[in-house]
């Protein structure tokens, strides 16, 4: 869902934003170019060259067959300060080798002609974490051709690539990048590693602060400068992405997959210390100052059974300490893209399609079934007695079979419901473009033992449909009294408020999943009023 997000802030922050965007833009510009190097060797073998090159450029991954440089000549280099790939024609030259650069990955290999796709190589494998784990949806990309695949819930990948020369390059959100050249190689077993600089110095596990090198167990922090980095209307759209292995399925985290079909799968939520039976929806996402995610069986070790899916543990943010009160406000709004209701966009079928389909259908079951069909007028009257749903196009047919109408009449039954389009009907009565407003302010004091933190934040969302609207007031207080150097007394209260309107019956007659009803369901009566619930028929009438 795309969206557009303004930050309300003081002309000089909008002036900050520019300089330091102008900062940015030149430094990519600069880092964008090619780097140069200099290179001087005398009577030195292409291998040893090569080997000077990799070590002296640390930012770049050399490839090559070892068997296909060794036996080549010696030369004499003496370049200074020229582009990489310049130095890399002059090393070449004259070898029978060629090179080519994706990002910073150098592959050395002998020039040969264009290859058929009959020639093509087909490489498998598998890729699995550092504990053995296999990992599902990751990215195999061919460095050449930029065509790739993903590999399955088990690891598992298969690829056709142009020749044994070819890269293949290894990314996940969350992981170490790889790259390989196939060589000789026609099953790969590849073992990624997680990002490490994600992880800082201190660990909190919610009991206790464990320095990163100390903590056995597989954990993730995430602070308040990573958190303010991507502004999000709630916590758990800013994890995701940043946490190897959490997904979310419903609006809930899961961090450890699924260990049964009925036990919930939610992760055990900690807060400044203590275990809430709340959710990530009900937590300020202005109020955070570190989120750290432990997701293997270390964290049982610390809370027990009900840290069996993982643990997000969660710290606040606390005033300074100073006799001053610290005051900040921020306003977000977050305009939201219009919903897509095209059917064949969205991989339905149209109402033409539709009715075509159920006519076929209904028309081998009334009339031309071949006796196949024991008495389809008696079924269909036992349903519509029993209160059951029958489509429009099948009322058509069975009145038809009843001989209430013509084949004419069903003709124009047919093709009037043609001409219906729900969806788009549905988005210009029901459907606006959805807002969501946020003003979040927080005030901070402390004193030498006394440190008292107040955070309002208020939400204000149209939940993109009319009359309807979604209201959320959070305050939340913590306070804490230092006692003596080793004992501090800690409240903290969370109160929400929720005003919500959902969409309702009078509005739309019940008609709340627009992809649920008949392309065809006409949305309006003659008279410009909603029609009642589409398939339930009752005398003459729907």
């Amino acid at each position: 869902m795309g969206k557009v997000f303004i930050r309300l802030q003081s002309p000089l922050s909008i002036i900050k934003m520019v300089i330091i965007a102008i900062a940015s833009l030149m430094c990519a510009t600069v880092s964008a170019q090619t780097k140069n190097v200099s290179l001087h060797t005398k009577e030195m073998k292409l291998e040893n060259i090569l080997q000077k090159m990799r070590k002296e450029n640390p930012g770049y991954k050399f490839l090559f067959n070892h068997e296909e440089i060794k036996n080549r000549g010696q030369k004499d280099i003496d370049l200074h300060n020229v582009p990489i790939d310049s130095a890399l024609s002059v090393i070449l030259q004259g070898t029978g080798l060629t090179y080519s650069i994706e990002k910073n990955i150098i592959v050395i290999r002998p020039i040969t002609s264009a290859r058929s796709e009959n020639t093509q190589l087909t490489v498998s494998g598998k890729v699995i974490d550092s504990t053995g784990e296999p990992l599902a949806g990751v990215s195999v990309i061919i460095a050449s051709t930029h065509e790739g695949c993903a590999t399955d819930v088990n690891g598992l990948f298969n690829i056709k690539v142009p020749d044994a020369h070819s890269v293949l390059m290894f990314s996940m959100i969350g992981m170490e990048p790889q790259a390989q050249m196939v060589g000789e190689q026609r099953v790969m077993n590849i073992i990624m590693h997680e990002i490490t600089n994600m992880i800082s110095e201190v660990v909190v596990t919610g009991y206790q602060d464990i320095k990163k090198e100390k903590m056995t167990g597989s954990v993730t922090t995430i602070n308040a400068e990573k958190l303010k980095d991507r502004y999000t209307p709630n916590i758990l759209d800013n994890l995701e992405g940043r946490v190897a292995g959490l997904s979310t399925y419903g609006g809930r985290p899961i961090i450890r997959g699924t260990g049964t079909l009925h036990a919930s799968t939610s992760p055990l939520l900690v807060v400044d210390g203590l275990p809430i039976e709340g959710s990530l929806s009900d937590l300020n996402p202005y109020d955070i100052e570190s989120i750290n995610v432990l997701k293997d069986a270390a964290a049982a070790a610390i809370y027990g059974a009900r840290a069996s899916n993982g643990i997000i543990v969660i710290t606040t943010k606390n005033a300074r300490k100073n006799d001053k009160i610290d005051i900040d406000f921020s306003a977000n709004l977050t305009i939201y893209e219009n919903l897509n209701v095209d059917y064949a966009d969205n991989h339905y079928m149209t109402p033409e399609q539709q009715v075509d389909l159920e006519s076929n259908y209904y028309d081998y079951y009334f009339f031309n079934n071949d006796g196949e069909i024991s008495d389809p007028i008696k079924n269909t009257a036992s349903a519509i007695s029993l209160g059951h749903m029958i489509s429009p196009v099948r009322n058509a047919y069975y009145q038809r079979a009843l001989g209430n109408i013509s084949q004419t009449d069903l003709e124009s039954t047919l093709s009037s419901l043609k001409n219906n389009n729900f969806a788009r009907d549905y988005a210009k009565a029901v459907l606006r473009r959805q807002v969501l407003q946020q003003y979040n302010l927080a005030l901070r004091g402390s004193t030498e033992k006394m440190h008292n933190n107040l955070v309002i934040n208020y939400k204000k969302d149209n939940a993109g449909r009319i009359n309807n609207y979604n209201n959320w007031l959070n305050i939340y207080y913590k306070g804490s009294y230092d006692l003596t150097s080793w004992l501090t007394a800690t409240v903290s209260i969370n109160g929400i408020y929720n005003k919500k309107r959902d969409l309702g019956s009078n509005a739309t007659a019940g008609y709340d999943d627009i992809w649920s009803m008949p392309s065809y369901t006409q949305l309006y009566n003659d008279d410009s009023t909603i029609r009642p619930i589409y398939y339930r028929y009752s005398g003459n009438e729907y």
